[in-house]
Order: C-alpha cells, then structure tokens, then sequence
C-alpha cells in the first residue's frame, strides 16, 4: 500500500469511528440541530489541505476557507442523486452566502466546460472546482454525492453519502446553529 493509500485510510478510519480524530467537541446545541434535520454528526477531524482549480480558472485553497462553515460537495453532471439535490443546494447557498458560510462544490474529473454549461443550465451560482483525481482520493471518495459539513475551526463534523434535500428549515436551522457557534 503506498502512502497517498495509508494517508487516506487513516483519514476514513478517523472520520467515521465514533472518538478517533481530534479532541475538539460540537456544542450541545449544534449537535441536537443537525441530528433534529437528519444529518448525523461524526466527531470532528481537521480537514486535509488542499488546492482545487475553479471554474474561472482561480485556485483555492482549503486552509483559506477557515473562519467560515464550509459545505464541502463532491458530485459529477451524470450522476442522477447528485443533479436532483443542486437545486436545494443553491436555496442553502443563496440563504447564507452573506453570512461565514462556504458552499464549495467540486466536480469529478469532468471537461470544464462540461459544468460550465451544466452550472448555466440549472442556474447554479455557487463556487465550483473540478478535480482531476487527488482530491477525490485524498477524502477517500468512493460514492457520489458526498457532503462535508466543516465548522469554522476547519474540522469536519458531519460527512453525508448520497444525495438529500438541503433546501429545509430543519437543515437552515442547522447550518444557522453552527453560524452562530
């Protein structure tokens, strides 16, 4: 096994075993919030850096969206979950992009301007990068799609597999919870 391999497992190991990671905690409040929309919160780990290409050609860097809550979005055009969900996702985006809140989506190994026109198509305009392989693999991607919530503090406390219908009061309250941590 060679060590982008180890890496990632160790990092999957962490993220999904109940007292593996960090030592850093959800609040009370913020865990009853996710768990009352669905989403189930995981014990926090700190997010691997990385550096994706966006659509407009910019670069950004994960360490640079500290500060923020992040919605981290792994998906691809042809993936049928992964088009359902958009349109909630932009209602999520659009409700709280004033605010520290993130919404970075990044497609899987697609031509650029593949997504440009997907994006225009579906009216999305959040922030979205395309990654070649890396990333993906980094975060142990292996169904799409797949969500990161990631607090301020750059630690990710809840990862979703498949697709769902972000556009809630549940799920407003959630990330408005998470906010205001």
């Amino acid at each position: 096994m060679n060590n982008m391999k180890k890496v990632a497992l160790i990092f999957l190991i962490a993220l999904f075993i109940p007292g593996m990671g960090s030592a850093q905690t959800v609040s009370p409040d913020v865990a009853n919030a996710f768990r009352r929309a669905g989403i189930p919160v995981r014990k926090p780990v700190p997010i691997r850096d990385f550096t994706v290409r966006m659509l407009d050609g910019s670069a950004q860097k994960a360490s640079g969206l500290k500060g923020n809550v992040v919605f981290l979005n792994f998906w691809a055009t042809w993936c049928g979950p992964c088009r359902t969900e958009m349109p909630s996702m932009e209602n999520l985006y659009q409700r709280f992009k004033d605010r520290s809140f993130v919404m970075l989506a990044i497609d899987l190994q697609e031509e650029r301007e593949d997504v440009s026109s997907f994006m225009r198509q579906m009216g999305l305009t959040f922030p979205m990068g395309i990654d070649d392989g890396p990333i993906s693999r980094m975060y142990g991607i292996s169904a799409i799609p797949t969500t990161f919530i990631i607090d301020k503090n750059g630690y990710i406390i809840a990862a979703i597999a498949g697709g769902r219908n972000w556009n809630t009061q549940e799920v407003f309250f959630a990330i408005d919870s998470l906010l205001n941590d």
